[in-house]
């Protein structure tokens, strides 16, 4: 094999460069000691809580935990009885631009309220950093250099039993920690190629161009061949030097295999695999998670998400990117934008600034520009998320960071998930922000760069703001905003640019698993198209993870009950996928059940149903059952339950079915449910039938769907 050869040809040279990069990190010039933890003696340290200050012999680690240097380590609870406390060193004046440290330990996505090693000055916490990958062990830093002259202490905060932090070697120094694992290359052919061991270890790496940083990277490696190869496209870097340096200071299993390759491995089977979704987005490989940046220009859809182009699980962020001109046939993009030193690329908003407010275009082409979370508690150096913004001039096809991030400083908690939306009667470009615990703000701007806060608004939900405006039942005198939270709950009301005056409470009509959907800026003729993210995956073998919604198109509209619904349902570009169909009308279901003349692996059923009292209407789709319960008007699905609006006999139902999921829409979309279901291949019938009394589906349409990805 091509690849293989090639290996075996690099490891000569790889080892050569490892075994160069093995210098103990205080042996650089120009370093200041901060603790090693090689003595029992812990002068000048205190201690609060139920945390032991005695330091962890190293000896004692698991074979596992490997990399830390001399004879002692800081540990908060791991082998022993986890303690929760705050370990704080003695003073010391900050005089160099980082402060390393070699740390390990279990909790990195909730780290600032739990679990980190931190900076406190006049006794306030001015940086922080979360432990790594456990259990590999890698090179932590804080830039500190902004308080250079000031006296400070470090601090090891645990503050939960079920989390714990190993650090040791602390110091100060101008110069950044890196690993011993390093290759440097002349960019001569169209990839780098990384092999994936699904479950191994995870490493963390950082890619250099002629020096600067251009990407951090989290990639799953192990032992023995790798399930797969991860891909990174260097064609734009051809001629330039690229080093790859990790951030751990053993040697990484696996990492002799990176190569340059023209080729990637099983590329031939992208988007042919049996498990691979054929109307629902996926990217090619990988994980992805929250749609992001979704924006129209030129006749063209850009979808953006959060993504993994290093392995299957949740890891360093990058915005995937795809365009469509018809919502429903994707071509997949290199990531727009992508994790460096200004942390992982954390999920945001995409305008099209249409009159040049940021002053950034520069030819003909309006500017793109997307807002995102500098999520930098996961990459080095660690600080709090802020906001940031990178732009594109030629339509999306290359992107660009803002040399003044972040445009937004922290504020509080994990504010994070920027998205931004132009408000004609104000004339003001909008954003709407996460802040903490169910709190939101809105600020407004005349430049997309400057800010100016000008609300805060509570609802039950975090993360994923949106905000949108609708006709009430298509009436364009009476309009109303919608403000959206993660979980899919909003809040109807009036928005003056300023300030957002909820009505009522929330509501929900999006249900099942379906996390942080987003509507497409400036979509034509003021629709409002939205795509979620299925957050839950039914195929855990597969080389690619997670699926995005279907897009619905989303009306506003006065509901059974009288207060104003949001209606969720799927565009009309969906029907260009229908081939084979089958129909019939007022069909009696009884003692005997129906079982229509038609089977098809992808399915858009509709179907106007009756139901009388007390009874209940089961469909079974390929083996999967849908019931429709009158007694309570609810409609449910493998544990997921949804009580309807639209009360009485007749219901009209909506069933798409792919190869991993099952989305229901009800009575137009009043209430939609949405379930990633490993579908049995080999099922392909539809059965109705009736418990309780008898039933009547008066009318019944069935369509074979057609790939989206088929050319």
């Amino acid at each position: 094999m091509e690849i293989m050869s090639i290996i075996k040809k690099m490891r000569l040279l790889l080892i050569i460069s490892v075994l160069a990069g093995f210098v103990h990190s205080c042996q650089i010039k120009d370093t200041e000691s901060i603790a090693d933890f090689d003595s029992e003696n812990m002068d000048g340290w205190t201690t609060t809580g139920d945390i032991n200050l005695k330091p962890f012999k190293t000896e004692l680690l698991p074979s596992d935990i490997a990399g830390f240097e001399g004879t002692g380590v800081l540990n908060t609870g791991h082998n022993q009885v986890e303690k929760m406390g705050i370990i704080t060193s003695s003073e010391f004046t900050i005089n160099k631009k980082y402060i390393n440290f070699l740390i390990t330990g279990n909790n990195r996505c909730n780290a600032e309220k739990n679990c980190h090693a931190r900076i406190v000055i006049n006794g306030k916490v001015v940086k922080y950093a979360p432990p790594t990958r456990f259990p590999p062990v890698e090179w932590g830093t804080m830039d500190v250099s902004e308080f250079i002259g000031q006296t400070a202490s470090f601090e090891i905060f645990d503050n939960s039993k079920k989390h714990f932090i190993i650090i040791d070697q602390i110091y100060q120094s101008n110069k950044l920690a890196l690993g011993n694992n390093q290759i440097s290359i002349l960019a001569n052919k169209k990839f780098i190629l990384f092999p994936v061991t699904k479950g191994g270890r995870q490493y963390r790496f950082r890619l250099e161009k002629d020096g600067d940083v251009t990407e951090q990277f989290v990639v799953e490696m192990g032992e023995g061949e790798p399930d797969y190869w991860a891909f990174k496209d260097i064609s734009n870097y051809k001629g330039k030097k690229v080093n790859l340096i990790s951030y751990c200071p053993t040697l990484i299993p696996g990492f002799d295999k990176i190569i340059q390759s023209n080729t990637i491995p099983g590329k031939e089977l992208f988007y042919k695999e049996k498990e691979r979704p054929q109307f629902h987005f996926t990217s090619k490989t990988d994980w992805l998670n929250d749609p992001n940046g979704l924006v129209y220009s030129e006749g063209q859809w850009h979808l953006m998400y959060q993504h993994n182009p290093y392995g299957v699980i949740g890891s360093l962020k990058h915005w995937g990117h795809a365009v469509s001109s018809d919502l429903v046939h994707w071509v997949e993009r290199t990531s727009s934008v992508v994790p460096d030193d200004l942390g992982s690329n954390h999920s945001g908003g995409a305008v099209v600034d249409f009159n040049n407010s940021a002053g950034l275009q520069t030819g003909k082409d309006k500017t793109l520009v997307a807002y995102w979370t500098s999520a930098r508690h996961f990459t080095t150096p660690s600080i709090h998320f802020r906001q940031c913004i990178s732009f594109s001039t030629d339509g999306g096809q290359t992107w660009n960071k803002y040399a003044n991030n972040p445009i937004i400083d922290f504020i509080e908690g994990r504010n994070r998930d920027p998205n931004v939306i132009w408000h004609e009667d104000a004339k003001k470009w909008i954003m709407s922000l996460f802040l903490d615990n169910n709190m939101y703000a809105i600020f407004n701007s005349d430049n997309l760069i400057d800010w100016t806060l000008t609300d805060r608004i509570k609802m039950p939900a975090n993360e994923c703001p949106d905000m949108f405006q609708l006709n009430m039942d298509e009436d364009p005198e009476k309009r109303k905003w919608i403000f959206w939270g993660g979980n899919g709950n909003y809040v109807v009301g009036n928005f003056d640019g300023e300030k957002f005056d909820i009505e009522g409470e929330a509501h929900r009509t999006h249900f099942g698993q379906h996390y942080a959907a987003m509507t497409y800026n400036n979509a034509p003729n003021n629709r409002i198209v939205q795509v979620g993210w299925l957050n839950k995956w039914p195929f855990p073998e597969t080389n690619f993870r997670m699926q995005l919604s279907i897009s619905n198109e989303i009306t506003l509209k006065t509901s059974p009950e009288g207060f104003p619904t949001l209606y969720a349902y799927p565009v009309k570009e969906m029907e260009s996928l229908r081939t084979n169909s089958w129909s019939e009308n007022n069909i009696s279901v009884g003692k005997q059940s129906f079982i229509p003349d038609f089977e098809a692996e992808l399915i858009d059923l509709n179907a106007i149903v009756k139901v009388k009292k007390g009874g209940i209407l089961k469909m079974k789709i390929r083996g999967e059952e849908i019931i429709y319960n009158r007694k309570e008007n609810s409609i449910s699905c493998k544990k997921n339950k949804v009580n309807l609006l639209t009360k009485g006999e007749i219901q009209e139902l909506r069933i798409l079915v792919d190869r991993a999921s099952i989305e229901i829409f009800c009575n137009g979309g009043e209430k939609a449910l949405f379930l990633p279901i490993a579908m049995n291949r080999e099922n392909r019938k539809l059965e109705f039938s009736t418990s309780g009394s008898t039933a009547e589906i008066k009318q019944l349409d069935i369509y074979e769907l057609k790939s989206s990805w088929e050319k």
